[in-house]
C-alpha cells in the first residue's frame, strides 16, 4: 500500500508523530514515503500530486492548518473519491483530532493497514470566486479577524505557537468591531451585527473552545452557531462553559442546522478563517458535502 506522509516541517516531531513515522517506515507492508513542507500552502500541491500519483492513503502530519491544506489539495484530485486521508496530530491545538479519538501509534499503523475509515462531511466555501473546503469549522466574524492578526504576526515579526495566538486574541479584543450581516437559510434568518459565526463539522476550535458541542462529522448537515449582538464581555464570561463543552445561554446566541447557508456582509471588511487558516474577506456561501472523505480512524 502506498502512502504519503506530508509534513509541516516547521513544527518539532512530538512523541506520538515521532513514533509513527518510525512505525510507518519499519513495516514492510507498508510502502511509505514522506514529504517536508518548507512554506505556507505547499501541503494543497503536495497532497494534489501525491493523489493524483498512485497514492493510496495521504497523511497530514501537523495541526489543524496542515490538515486543512491536505484536504484541499486531495479535492483538487480527479482520484478525491478514493484516497484514505489520515492525520497524525502533530499541532498547538489539534482541535479535529478532539472528535476523532485519542491517537496511538500502533493502532493508526494499523487502521492504514486494515484501511479502516469511516466517510465523513467536509464544508465546501465559497468565498467571491475562489472555493475552499474545512475539515473542522469555518468561521466568520471574531474569530476570523483573530487568524488574520495571527497570519500578520507570524509574517511580520515570525512569532509562532500559543504565544503568537494569545497575542492575537488579546489585540482583537481591542480592536475588532461587529459588522452588519445579512444571513440566510431555510431554517434561520438573521439580520443586524455579527460577532462570530462558526460553521461546523467538528465541535471545537480555539485550541478546546467547544463552539458547537453538538455538532458531528458524518451527520450530513452544517452545525452553525450564531453570536450576534454580544458583548466582548458576555463571550468572556462564557468561556467556561465552551471549554466543558456548554452550549452559551444567550438571546443574542442561535445554534442550528442547515444543509447551506450564506451570509452578505453590509459594511466593511470581515474575515473567514478555515480550520485555522485565514482566506480573506467577502460575501460567502457555506454548503455541506455529505460523506465525501475516508477518514482513517
Amino acid at each position: 500500500m502506498k502512502v504519503a506522509f506530508i509534513i509541516n516541517s516547521s513544527r518539532k516531531l512530538n512523541p506520538a508523530s515521532d513514533e509513527t513515522i518510525r512505525l510507518a517506515k519499519l513495516d514492510a507492508e507498508l510502502d511509505c514515503h514522506f514529504f517536508f513542507t518548507e512554506k505556507a500552502k505547499q501541503s494543497i500541491q503536495l497532497a494534489k500530486q501525491v493523489s493524483d500519483s498512485g497514492f493510496q492513503a495521504v497523511i497530514a502530519v501537523g495541526g489543524d492548518g496542515t490538515c486543512n491544506e491536505v484536504l484541499n489539495g486531495i479535492q483538487l484530485s480527479m482520484n478525491k473519491s478514493a484516497i484514505l486521508f489520515g492525520i497524525v496530530p502533530n499541532g498547538t491545538g489539534n482541535d479535529f483530532q478532539k472528535m476523532v479519538g485519542e491517537f496511538q501509534p500502533d493502532i493508526f499503523i494499523a487502521s492504514i493497514k486494515n484501511q479502516r475509515h469511516k466517510q465523513i462531511d467536509i464544508c465546501k466555501v465559497q468565498l467571491n470566486d475562489s472555493i475552499s473546503y474545512a475539515l473542522n469549522i469555518a468561521g466568520i466574524g471574531f474569530d476570523g479577524y483573530v487568524v488574520q492578526q495571527l497570519e500578520i504576526m507570524r509574517t511580520n515579526i515570525r512569532l509562532h505557537g500559543k504565544i503568537a495566538y494569545a497575542l492575537a486574541i488579546l489585540q482583537s479584543f481591542m480592536y475588532f468591531k461587529k459588522r452588519s450581516v445579512q444571513i440566510q437559510c431555510a431554517e434561520f434568518n438573521y439580520e443586524g451585527k455579527l460577532m462570530l459565526m462558526a460553521v461546523c463539522n467538528g465541535r471545537a476550535f480555539g485550541h478546546g473552545l467547544f463552539i458547537n458541542p453538538e455538532a458531528k462529522m458524518d451527520d450530513g448537515k452544517l452545525n452553525v452557531t450564531l453570536l450576534g449582538e454580544v458583548t466582548f464581555w458576555d463571550y468572556i464570561q462564557n468561556i467556561g462553559r465552551l471549554k466543558k463543552g456548554l452550549k452559551i445561554n444567550h438571546p443574542n446566541v442561535h445554534y442550528f442546522q442547515t444543509e447551506e447557508i450564506r451570509i452578505n456582509i453590509q459594511s466593511q471588511t470581515l474575515y473567514t478563517e478555515l480550520d485555522g487558516e485565514n482566506i480573506g474577506s467577502g460575501n460567502v456561501n457555506f454548503t455541506i458535502e455529505k460523506g465525501v472523505l475516508k477518514l482513517l480512524i
